[in-house]
């Protein structure tokens, strides 16, 4: 019974509000058959590469009988070639070689040329670059490629209004693209520059040697390693010297620094934790003299007879304690200056067989790297003579060898936007959908008083209801 009088409920608020409903159908529907009978069509022409192989692996510097080894084609190799196929640059040189060709296609009984149109249609890079790459962004949007499942396949689609531009397009970039693919992974400056050195071995094997008998002259060293050792060896025992001078430096300013601290103490200060014979011997002094004045205190006044000249005593060798105190910190500070002297004696020591060690690596390091030259090129010398051609990896070869066009650009059957047996009946499910989904919401937001069970929900009494006589009466249940 809940079921029927939830069906009841729904079946209600379509009828309620089936104007609504009919008349969002209808304009959906109705813009759903303009666009399928008047918008401009759109055509979409298709291509596809062929990946044979990635590139290959042949070292012009490898011996004459060296096998050549191609590396399979991966699906990050395929990825890296959808990029390419649709790069700026690739976009940019399609448009260049269409525009340089003289292209028409028949139209109305005439012919148009296609280089005039991407005239009209792009503007010149030289004065509105800004524009340019805007345009070139928006033909970027309308390529689609992906890579095709389970083989080294790239399939290439571009969307145009004019079917046989579109065409015309694709067909231009997928050769542009073979073109500027072979010359990112064989640039032509490899070629000049493997070109340029297989007659100059024999001249750089010398010119090698000359500098190594150069640096030796140099340097007066045959063997810098070894004298590298030495040097390490020497300058660790000068770093375990400077730690010992440098703490003995720091002990001493500590030194100096509480010594002052203490001098400006106010007081009597007996100094004995120095060691030092006449510093000590004044300090038991001071101490015996403040300790009689003590007991003398303990029987007279401070201003006694008697106390006056022990008081008198007492400071006269604490100012005698003093001047030893300042004469002991002028001999630490320099002890602590010579110290200071010798730290700097020995950095400056370090800092030289540090710096003399860097030319020593550095002419280590050019004896290694001529000596791996001078072994590279007397190997190179023979095999770059007789392959000068092959000097770069895969220049002799044709494109055709790694790359291919599997399928040329053709052009779609039929308008790809807008196709009528879709957006029809697209149009007039979106419609019905929308149209219905609005009756539900403006149901749900009408507040009014429908039926018994509204009023009751907002606590009010139900006195008597009037049915509806026009609605036929159901047939009772057998």
């Amino acid at each position: 019974m809940q079921f029927e009088d939830y069906r009841k409920e729904l079946l209600t608020v379509l009828f309620a509000q089936k104007r609504l409903i009919v008349a969002v159908t209808v304009f959906i529907f109705t813009c759903s058959v303009l666009i399928a009978f008047f918008w401009p069509p759109t055509y979409a022409s298709y291509g596809t590469v062929l990946v044979k192989i990635k590139r290959q692996f042949k070292n012009p510097e490898a011996l004459e009988k060296a096998e050549v080894r191609y590396s399979p084609v991966t699906p990050e190799d395929l990825s890296s070639e959808v990029e390419i196929l649709t790069s700026h640059d690739v976009i940019e040189m399609t448009i260049d070689s269409l525009k340089k060709r003289n292209l028409y296609r028949h139209e109305g009984g005439g012919f148009l040329n296609i280089s005039l149109l991407l005239d009209k249609i792009l503007p010149d890079k030289q004065s509105n670059t800004k524009q340019f790459n805007r345009e070139v962004y928006t033909i970027k949007k309308k390529l689609q490629t992906k890579a095709v499942e389970l083989s080294n396949a790239v399939e290439a689609s571009f969307h145009h209004m004019d079917p046989s531009y579109a065409v015309t397009f694709l067909d231009a970039l997928l050769n542009e693209y073979i073109k500027y693919r072979m010359k990112i992974y064989y640039p032509d400056e490899a070629e000049i520059y493997f070109t340029k050195g297989t007659g100059g071995f024999g001249e750089e094997i010398d010119k090698k040697r000359k500098d190594w008998i150069d640096i030796i002259e140099k340097n007066k060293i045959s063997d810098p390693s070894e004298e590298l050792k030495n040097n390490l060896m020497i300058k660790k025992e000068l770093e375990t010297q400077l730690n010992t001078i440098r703490n003995s430096a720091i002990e001493k300013k500590m030194q100096i620094e509480y010594l002052e601290t203490a001098l400006k103490k106010e007081g009597i200060q007996f100094f004995s934790f120095i060691d030092k014979a006449s510093i000590a011997n004044l300090s038991t002094s001071l101490q015996d003299i403040f300790m009689e004045y003590g007991n003398v205190l303990r029987v007279y006044t401070q201003s006694s007879d008697k106390a006056s000249p022990v008081e008198k005593q007492m400071r006269d060798t604490l100012n005698v304690l003093r001047s030893e105190i300042r004469i002991y910190k002028d001999g630490l500070a320099s002890e602590l200056e010579t110290l200071n002297k010798q730290i700097a004696a020995m950095k400056n020591e370090i800092s030289n067989i540090v710096n003399w060690n860097v030319e020593l690596q550095k002419q280590n390091i050019t004896t290694q790297k001529i000596q791996f030259e001078m072994d590279l090129l007397k190997q190179s010398y023979d095999t770059f003579s007789k392959r000068k051609e092959e000097s770069v990896q895969g220049s002799t070869s044709p494109a055709s060898m790694h790359i291919s066009i599997l399928s040329k650009a053709f052009l779609s059957n039929g308008p790809v936007f807008p196709k009528k047996r879709v957006v029809i009946p697209l149009g007039f499910i979106i419609g019905l959908l929308i149209g219905c989904s609005l009756a539900f919401v403006k149901e749900y937001f009408d507040h009014t008083f429908k039926k018994i069970s509204d009023a009751e929900k907002m606590g009010l009494r139900v006195i008597f209801s009037i049915p509806d006589f026009t609605e036929k009466e159901k047939p009772a249940p057998k």
